[in-house]
């Protein structure tokens, strides 16, 4: 009887065979695959939603600083014609503003802030429109940009306003782009009587 314990002992000792290493390895190499590609996967839309949050952010930025240089500047002037210094409506919009800044000179005609849409991004101007800036990052495109001025003139008795619409798209390859539209209305803070 001892001896059929010993042969059964000995056929349950015998390990793994070559086959059954070579299915294990092959099985725990497509889940390393698979797990590899979807931590890829994961990585880069992580990427890329940082890069959309920055941009956006930096749009965020760029609209922020300009509506509070609307709301405290005056004499709004929109379009890229006439005289920057003299008041100027525009119901149907333009991709150019110009204004007295809160302390600028009203009698300086070359003081006047400007903004304005140039290779898809927001420029500004401190100069009557000399010496532009971007106010935007390449990152984010513009495709469009429109300044409705409505009650820029003292005489019409009403408080000016100035409709800012801005239309573009975050993200360099076109698979990846991000579309947004933006919408904000200010108005003049100083009383316009």
């Amino acid at each position: 009887m001892k001896l059929q314990t010993k042969k059964y002992e000995l056929q349950n000792n015998k390990g793994f065979t070559l086959v059954e290493m070579i299915v294990a390895v092959a099985l725990f190499s497509v889940v390393m695959v698979v797990g590899m590609g979807a931590l890829l996967n994961v990585l880069n839309a992580n990427r890329q939603a940082q890069a959309i949050q920055t941009a956006v952010n930096n749009l965020n930025l760029a609209m922020e600083m300009i509506s509070r240089e609307i709301r405290t500047g005056h004499n709004y002037h929109c379009g890229d014609s006439g005289s920057y210094d003299k008041p100027k409506d525009c119901l149907f919009g333009d991709d150019f503003l110009a204004f007295e800044p809160y302390d600028g000179d009203i009698n300086d005609p070359n003081d006047q802030t400007v903004f304005k849409l140039e290779d898809g991004r927001i420029k500004k101007s401190e100069y009557s429109g000399s010496g532009f800036s971007s106010l935007t990052s390449e990152e984010l495109v513009l495709q469009f940009l429109n300044f409705i001025v409505v009650g820029s003139s003292k005489v019409d008795n009403i408080q000016p306003k100035v409709l800012v619409v801005a239309k573009g798209y975050v993200g360099v390859k076109e698979s990846n782009r991000t579309f947004f539209n933006l919408q904000t209305t200010v108005s003049q803070r100083i009383i316009d009587f």
